[in-house]
């Protein structure tokens, strides 16, 4: 399957078929986590809970905060666990909770949960840029670049470099000059020409810098490196 933040932000953004996938797909962990939460096995055409989890999956999807960079799953884990929770008080069967729901978190003193999560986000968003690196290394070799060119091809002096920057983004917000460059792996000089009013020499010379940063805005998924090079536009100035 695809990226699940590339998924979540196209469900976000109305594709309900997305949306209908990733229920799908992600159905038999579902029942697993409502399963475990409960403390026995729930059945489809029975049990509520199932519902209650299902719905909680959707609202997740939903509710997810794309920019904060945190785990979908975990995060729909949460959302299910907490729906569980307001079920059962509103039928009135509190005291019947699971253990696991209920008391779970009562083991560990307030340090150590926020600790824990924040080793857990911690390694959450180093896997993620992990994750995102060969990715975009991937994008990179489909323009003839690679990761290891960057080094070299980011412009020194601040000027240049936010000027190549508002290029790329202007090369993303216009379409067919998008389109143009994901058709020839080429950039479009003369039309960024007209659109930027940089010379040809400046955008010859910023060619593989414009479009490794393109390459970055035309993705959602790239989380970490976009906030890298919006912080490289804005912070400098």
């Amino acid at each position: 399957m695809e990226s699940i933040r590339k998924f979540i932000c196209l469900i976000q953004k109305g594709d309900s078929l997305k949306r209908e996938r990733i229920i799908n797909e992600y159905k038999g962990q579902i029942h697993l986590w409502a399963n475990m939460y409960c403390k026995r096995y729930l059945d489809w055409s029975n049990d509520d809970e199932l519902s209650i989890a299902l719905g909680a999956f959707n609202e997740a999807i939903d509710s997810f905060e794309i920019k904060k960079g945190s785990n979908f799953l975990a995060y729909a884990k949460i959302v299910i666990r907490n729906k569980l929770i307001d079920y059962f008080k509103k039928e009135k069967r509190h005291q019947c909770l699971p253990l696991e729901i209920e008391c779970n978190d009562d083991k560990f003193t307030p340090f150590e949960i926020k600790t824990a999560e924040e080793n857990y986000q911690r390694e959450t968003e180093r896997n993620e840029r992990v994750e995102e690196i060969k990715l975009y290394q991937e994008r990179l070799c489909e323009y003839g670049l690679s990761f290891s060119d960057l080094v070299n091809i980011a412009p020194k002096h601040k000027d240049t470099r936010q000027s190549l920057i508002k290029a790329a983004n202007i090369l993303v917000e216009e379409e067919e000059l998008a389109i143009k460059l994901k058709r020839t792996k080429r950039l479009p000089i003369k039309e960024l020409m007209i659109k930027t009013g940089l010379s040809r020499k400046v955008l010859e010379s910023g060619r593989k810098y414009i479009i490794s940063v393109a390459i970055i805005l035309f993705e959602n998924e790239f989380y970490y490196l976009n906030n890298f090079i919006q912080r490289g536009t804005y912070n400098e100035e």
